[in-house]
């Protein structure tokens, strides 16, 4: 996640929300609200493959309305498909 920040920080990304979570975590509807709750552009979340599935199945079912949801950097070219995007949400 180290590099991730920089990234995101060196292309003026605004970090909006960024915390990690226990890994015995099953509901990620309390993450997704706070996420939620920043209005963020993007969603980045580094986890397990399981906890991916939980992550966006929560935000499906919350309604998240983010222009981007993604899990890994490749997925986003940022300085051609987020160059508009300039707030982010990152979760771990």
């Amino acid at each position: 996640m180290t590099g991730a920040r920089a990234i995101a920080k060196k292309e003026g990304f605004d970090i909006v929300y960024d915390h990690t979570y226990p890994p015995s975590t099953v509901d990620y509807s309390p993450i997704v609200r706070a996420i939620q709750a920043t209005n963020a552009d993007l969603v980045f979340v580094a986890s397990y493959p399981l906890d991916s599935v939980g992550m966006v199945r929560a935000a499906t079912e919350l309604g998240l309305k983010a222009q981007m949801f993604a899990a890994a950097w490749s997925a986003c070219n940022m300085r051609r498909s987020c160059s508009s995007l300039r707030t982010s949400s990152i979760a771990s």
